[in-house]
Parts: C-alpha cells; sequence; structure tokens
C-alpha cells in the first residue's frame, strides 16, 4: 500500500532528474505519450466520458465555477481532488474534501489524505462520495 502514495516531496524530486527534463510531458521513457480516459456512473443514463490531456491539470467537485468536472452529489466537496499525469505518472490528489478520495486498486482500497497523490493505473475506480469513477490508461505512439 504504501508503494501506491506518492507523497508530494517525493514526486518533486522525481521530477526534478535530470533524465526527465529532456521528455515531454504525458511522455513515458519509452516514448509513448500516456492519456487518461475516465468514465463516470450516471443513474439510468450513459456514463459522462473524459479524456485527459496530459499537459493539464483537472479538478473535480460539486457544483463549483472553477471545477472542470462538476458532479451533482452533496456528499462531493466543492473542490473534492484533482488529477494529473506529472512524468508518465497519472496520480489523483485529494484536496482536502470532507467525505475524502479513495482509489480502488483491485479489491485494495486506499484514502488519499488531503495533500497526498495516489498514483492511478489501467482499470482503478476513484471513489468520490457516492460517485465512482473507472480508469483506463491510454499509451501510444505518436505519429508524425
Amino acid at each position: 500500500m504504501a508503494g501506491d502514495v506518492i507523497k508530494y516531496e517525493v514526486l518533486e524530486q522525481a521530477l526534478s532528474r535530470q533524465d526527465t527534463v529532456n521528455r515531454r510531458p504525458g511522455m513515458d521513457l519509452k516514448g509513448r505519450r500516456i492519456l487518461l480516459y475516465f468514465a463516470i456512473k450516471q443513474k439510468n443514463k450513459k456514463p459522462l466520458e473524459y479524456v485527459l490531456n496530459p499537459e493539464k491539470t483537472i479538478t473535480i467537485g460539486r457544483n463549483h465555477a472553477d471545477n472542470d468536472i462538476n458532479l451533482k452529489d452533496i456528499s462531493v466537496s466543492r473542490e473534492h481532488c484533482q488529477i494529473k499525469i506529472a512524468d508518465a505518472i497519472p496520480y489523483v490528489m485529494d484536496l482536502g474534501s470532507a467525505n475524502r478520495t479513495f482509489v480502488k486498486h483491485g479489491r485494495k482500497k486506499i484514502a488519499a489524505e488531503p495533500g497526498e497523490r495516489i498514483v492511478l493505473r489501467n482499470n482503478d475506480r476513484l471513489l468520490l462520495g457516492k460517485k465512482e469513477i473507472k480508469i483506463k490508461i491510454i499509451k501510444y505512439k505518436e505519429v508524425y
């Protein structure tokens, strides 16, 4: 479990290494671009689907003008969490939400403390209040 959570200082040290300087954001060591696809389940409706641009940070919350994704759920805080891809590693960070942010890795459920970053893996489920978000990680080679 400890290996799944990246503390802010550790992530900052990893990002400052020389081998990451020459790579573009959202690219892994093999030169593949990383995209994060996620689907938000809705009751009796088609799920909301998003793809995260690797250069962008998104915030998820409840009906707040500054959020990129707004969830209509009273159990979701106004500014609940942030999702970002840093150095080809997708992660979620809790923003001090009342009901916390949880990541489900298979059967294992990890709670994020405010400011803690949890690495997202393919087929993870992000739990925000009563909402569940399915995560897919897409890696592809760019063609020029």
